[in-house]
């Protein structure tokens, strides 16, 4: 029992091979705790053993035991391993506890945050909400740690602020307060939504009105959501704020400023606070100089990108895929994909080429560079190694072909898409018309707009300005008229780029009485 409890599995083993060999005859609670002791373990294989070693021993295993090996699986983030766990105890007609359940949900809380996948994250919430709803239709009453995990989950998910004000009205009727753990998934979730910061400041502010001190990670999560913003002004606010609140600001904290600089690709503000972490005494660490290569990278600087990798390498730190994914973006908004391929062939070698978030940088790269068949090579090498490409990918492919007006492997890749079932949003439909107003296609460049919008997406402004370049190019200016007034029939309001295209139409038939209307125009509308 004591080996159980501090998970110690070998130790347990010896004591019950021990007495075995002194002819002890072994009860239910003795497999009961080496069950345990191997699922305490985390070796999730001996406890399935033991739980066949205590049938052939014609002992059932009960909700203890059960649940010992569901939480193990939960832990490992094994989401299938808790299910068939706990289904098979259901067979066995073994009535699941509050634990077995929150083992479950747990786990599709870790399956939702161990991916990148918005759709993986949104396929773990709805499990976790369903076994919920499970456990609620067995009369199992849900805890508070029951409702966390499903809020956590529903965070990664991107539930919205509307949704977690639901969840905490059914936590306050199932007389269940919501603790700093529940606002903490509220506020994660906010950096998702459109207005992230607001929101997640509005959660702090009800955390006080409820008399809950937000402690150190929930201020640290709204400064985080300063971070994916952009904010950095108000990710520093945040950072003084919990110095007010006699909070001591840790390594997350300073990294999420720096990140906040980042993200801005404000170089010299990430590096200013470089400077104060380290009068602080805080030491950076791989996250720290992540952001700083994030903030080169988001300013184009592929050089200095490189050279904070160096002293990375030189604070004897190990550079992450985070890292040098960085390093390949900055190369890519450069336009030096061959650097870009350095970058990622060094990956490879290192064993750092884990997900196709790291194929899209490169993708990007080539693609900048507008040679699509170094970037359709890639998308090649990316199935092969069994990684499934993202919008963002396919995306990449088509601007690449519009950059060399090649409108029919532009169409293609995005029919390709379709094929994926990867749904083409309005920024793929966009690229396709790119490349028809690139090769002169005003046509092709029509039946790909009227195409989206038989694919129920609404055009944006940068949509209609793509056909009315088409028209320019193709010395359509009438044809531009007409769609300019598409724009306003579909109450999209034209910006400076759309009359200026008009202008240029009219430039390019020689008619300069219209192209002076249409710049009069643009003084009209006050643009």
């Amino acid at each position: 029992k004591a080996c159980a409890r501090a998970s110690d599995y070998q130790r347990a083993l010896l004591y019950f091979e021990k007495a075995s060999a002194a002819g002890v005859r072994f009860n239910t609670r003795t497999f009961g705790k080496i069950t345990n002791a191997a699922a305490g373990s985390g070796l999730m294989h001996e406890a399935e053993e033991w739980l066949a070693n205590l049938r052939q021993a014609t002992f059932s295993p009960n909700n203890e035991q059960y649940g010992a090996v569901i939480k193990a699986y939960s832990r490992a983030g094994d989401i299938e391993g808790a299910k068939q766990c706990f289904a098979r105890m259901e067979i066995e007609g073994v009535t699941a506890g509050i634990e077995s359940y929150n083992e479950v949900i747990h786990a599709c809380g870790f399956a939702g945050a161990a991916t990148e996948s918005a759709m993986e994250a949104d396929t773990a919430a709805k499990e976790a909400k369903g076994w919920l709803v499970h456990m609620q239709e067995r009369l199992v009453e849900p805890d508070l740690f029951t409702y966390n995990s499903v809020l956590k989950t529903c965070a990664k998910a991107g539930a919205t602020a509307a949704e977690f004000q639901s969840w905490f009205a059914t936590m306050y009727r199932d007389a269940i307060t919501p603790d700093a753990i529940s606002y903490v998934a509220a506020i994660n979730a906010c950096s998702q939504s459109d207005s992230a910061i607001p929101q997640a400041e509005k959660w702090l502010s009800q955390m006080d009105a409820v008399a809950l001190e937000p402690h150190s990670v929930a201020i640290n999560s709204v400064i985080s959501s300063c971070a994916k913003a952009g904010d950095a002004q108000r990710a520093t606010h945040w950072l003084h704020q919990m110095e007010g609140r006699n909070l001591i600001p840790d390594l997350f904290s300073h990294n999420a400023v720096m990140d906040a600089f980042a993200t801005a690709g404000d170089t010299g503000g990430a590096e200013k606070w470089l400077q104060v972490m380290r009068a602080k005494g805080i030491v950076p660490d791989i996250v720290t100089y992540s952001a700083l290569i994030n903030a080169s990278a988001k300013a184009g600087d592929a050089a200095l990108a490189e050279e904070w990798i160096h002293v990375v390498e030189d604070a004897r730190l190990t550079p992450d895929a985070i890292s040098f994914t960085a390093v390949i973006r900055a190369c890519a908004k450069a336009c030096n994909p061959e650097r870009a391929e350095h970058w990622f062939l060094r990956m490879e070698k290192e064993g750092f080429v884990n997900s196709f978030i790291t194929y899209d940088a490169l993708i990007d790269a080539w693609a900048k560079a507008g040679k699509a068949a170094q970037a359709e090579q890639c998308l090649l090498q990316m199935l092969r190694k069994s990684y499934d490409p993202s919008k963002v990918t396919y995306t990449a492919l088509i601007h690449s072909c519009a950059k060399g007006g090649d409108v029919e492997r532009a169409g293609g890749w995005l029919l390709k898409m379709d094929q994926r079932r990867l749904t083409p949003d309005v920024v793929s439909y966009n690229a396709v018309i790119d490349a028809c107003a690139k090769a002169g296609d005003l046509a092709g460049a029509e039946r790909w707009m009227n195409s989206m919008q038989q694919a129920h997406l609404i055009p944006s402004v940068p949509s209609y300005n793509t056909l009315l370049n088409a028209c320019a190019r193709t010395c359509k200016p009438v044809m531009a008229e007409h769609w300019l007034q598409e724009m306003t029939n579909h109450r999209i309001s034209a910006n400076v780029r759309s009359l200026n295209t008009l202008i240029n139409a009219y430039a390019k038939v020689g008619n300069q009485t219209a192209a002076e209307q249409w710049l009069l125009e643009i003084k009209k509308r006050g643009l």
